[in-house]
């Protein structure tokens, strides 16, 4: 505990302005950095472990949501003597919850253009590495795939990221949360659709002024998946899937998604519109909107750092994508 501590604290400059503990965009990507480093070394080493010492892939996955994104998460807070003004743990409204529980649903169809596409030029790694939750109770997989990254990963980007961007403008706060959102997972398949899973995450912190409400969309994103997932692993019929569907297969179903996510984007706005009128009832809380904005530099060395290890990670799937085809 004392090395984390270390380790945290030198990333995190406390500045004290009347009763305001602020952190610093450089100083929350700073942070990021720390945690691009630790999953880049995750997936690196996560297979070989499996295989070196038998335990399952998803146990590791657990050591590693909890012990290098949470607690990590939890110490750069503690540090911060008002928890409250860093990460926002007002208690939403029922109508509130009802919104955000339909904002992350409908949320979920517009990623099913994008998966598509991200399917076609990448390989699926998700897919593999989550059928040995299928093979568990179904309480204990939605656990370990749904309840755990809606904590563990809520907590560090829409908890410490997004704090440190609060002198920015609220839109690029959102876009850059999201493209650091969609890094974390260093997997290219998922950078896409995270991308504009972690716009909708950080919208909803900005618009509700809670956190709750990203953990609530991202419970609900993650929940779908797996129960599908487990669903079709259930009837232990799996589908037959090709890397490389036929050509009107693929632009068929590419043009009929992308025509429901334009549905669903129209309903999400509209959703949000709503959100936003019953969130002005709700008491004031801290967010970017509350503080004087200012020309602020968003893009610091650890964010050049964080986008290499990425680019450069992507490049090595694409590598590794090669390599299983021609076998």
């Amino acid at each position: 505990m004392k090395v984390w501590i270390k380790i945290v604290k030198s990333l995190v400059q406390l500045n004290y302005q009347g009763e305001i503990f602020t952190n610093s965009v450089s100083k929350s990507n700073l942070f990021f950095f720390y945690l691009i480093i630790s999953e880049f070394f995750s997936s690196l080493f996560f297979e070989d472990l499996t295989k070196v010492t038998g335990i399952p892939s998803y146990s590791w996955f657990i050591v590693n949501e909890y012990g290098f994104i949470l607690i990590p998460s939890l110490i750069f807070l503690a540090l911060n003597k008002d928890l409250k003004y860093n990460v926002s743990l007002s208690p939403l409204k029922i109508s509130s919850i009802a919104l955000v529980t339909l904002i992350g649903f409908f949320a979920i169809f517009l990623n099913l253009p994008i998966a598509i596409l991200s399917n076609d030029m990448y390989r699926n790694f998700i897919g593999t590495q989550m059928k040995p939750l299928y093979s568990l109770p179904y309480w204990q997989g939605l656990f370990i795939i749904a309840v755990t990254p809606a904590i563990c990963e809520e907590t560090a980007m829409r908890g410490v990221i997004l704090s440190g961007y609060k002198s920015v403008d609220v839109k690029s706060a959102v876009m850059a949360n999201a493209f650091l959102f969609g890094m974390l997972h260093m997997n290219p398949n998922q950078f896409f659709y995270t991308f504009v899973g972690g716009m909708i995450f950080a919208y909803l912190v900005e618009t509700t002024g809670s956190i709750f409400s990203s953990m609530i969309a991202h419970f609900l994103n993650n929940f779908m998946a797996f129960t599908v997932g487990y669903l079709m692993f259930s009837t232990k019929k799996p589908l037959k899937s090709s890397p490389h569907p036929l050509p009107h297969h693929f632009v068929t179903s590419l043009i009929v998604n992308l025509l429901i996510s334009m549905l669903m984007l129209f309903y999400i706005v509209l959703l949000f519109k709503k959100l936003r009128k019953i969130s002005k009832k709700q008491p004031p809380v801290p967010t970017s909107i509350a503080l004087v904005k200012k020309a602020t530099k968003t893009i610091t060395w650890p964010l050049y750092a964080s986008t290499l290890i990425f680019a450069g990670s992507m490049v090595f799937a694409q590598a590794i994508e090669k390599i299983h085809i021609f076998k």
